[in-house]
C-alpha cells in the first residue's frame, strides 16, 4: 500500500505524512507525561475543565496564520499552567497555539432544565464563553 502511495503521490508526500505521523506520536507521549505530572490537580485547579493540547511543528503541519483572540480568563490560565511546562520541558522552543485548529466541548444551559453539550470550534467556542458573564454584549465591547 506504501509503494503505491509512493508511486501515486511521490516520495515527498510520504515524507511529510511520515513527520506528521511523528509529531502525533511525540504529542500523545509529551501530554501523558504532562497529564501525569499534573494529575487531579488540573480538573481542581481549573473548574472540572479537561484539555488536550498536541504540540506540532510548523514545518510538517499546514498551519495557518494565528487568529489573534481575546481568551476567556479561565483558559488563558490553562494556557499558561501548559505553556510553562512545556518551556520548562524544551528549553529555546517556543509555542503558538492556533485557536482555528481548536475544539472544544461546551455545555450550554438555556434554562433551569434544558442543558446541551455543544461540540465547536475554538472560535465558536470563544464566541458563546464571550456571552457567558454579559447579558448583552456590543460588537464595539469585543474589541
Amino acid at each position: 500500500m506504501i509503494m503505491k502511495l509512493k508511486t501515486e503521490c511521490g516520495d515527498h508526500f510520504i515524507q511529510k505524512v511520515e513527520r506528521m505521523l511523528k509529531d502525533l506520536t511525540a504529542s500523545d507521549q509529551f501530554m501523558r507525561e504532562y497529564l501525569k505530572v499534573k494529575g487531579d490537580t488540573l480538573s481542581e485547579k481549573y473548574s472540572g475543565a479537561e484539555v488536550n493540547f498536541h504540540v506540532l511543528s510548523s514545518n510538517s503541519w499546514p498551519i495557518q496564520q494565528n487568529v489573534k483572540s481575546n481568551l476567556p480568563h479561565l483558559i488563558g490560565r490553562i494556557q499558561d499552567d501548559f505553556d510553562m511546562y512545556y518551556k520548562n520541558r524544551n528549553q529555546g522552543k517556543c509555542i503558538k497555539y492556533c485557536i482555528q485548529m481548536c475544539t472544544a466541548l461546551v455545555q450550554a444551559k438555556f434554562k433551569a432544565k434544558n442543558v446541551k453539550l455543544l461540540d465547536l470550534s475554538g472560535t465558536q467556542a470563544l464566541v458563546l464563553l464571550a456571552f457567558n458573564d454579559a447579558k448583552r454584549l456590543m460588537l464595539q465591547s469585543q474589541e
